[in-house]
């Protein structure tokens, strides 16, 4: 089962956060999908607006649908990681 992980990049999230946070998000999650050698479980995207303007940069995952909130390129990394051990714990 692929995971898709997607930052939103609605207006709000834009104007509030920045469009270069985040790009700067979607490109350390990329980067981390990458090291992890997880390109072929893992999409990497840009979402549409996820209702959550005033909680920073969101992230949400599917198909599991967990939302993160406040999200730098570093916890993005982290989400990564979080993913690519609990794909670990399922296919053991």
């Amino acid at each position: 089962m692929n995971t898709k992980i997607m930052v939103c990049s609605g207006k709000m999230c834009v104007k509030k956060n920045g469009e270069e946070a985040i790009e700067a998000v979607a490109a350390s999650i990329l980067k981390e999908v990458e090291l992890l050698s997880m390109r072929r479980e893992v999409e990497v995207g840009l979402g549409k607006c996820m209702r959550s303007c005033s909680k920073g940069c969101v992230v949400t995952t599917h198909p599991d649908g967990n939302k993160y909130f406040k999200v730098t390129p570093e916890s993005g990394r982290e989400i990564v990681s979080a993913i690519s051990e609990s794909q670990a714990c399922v296919t053991a």
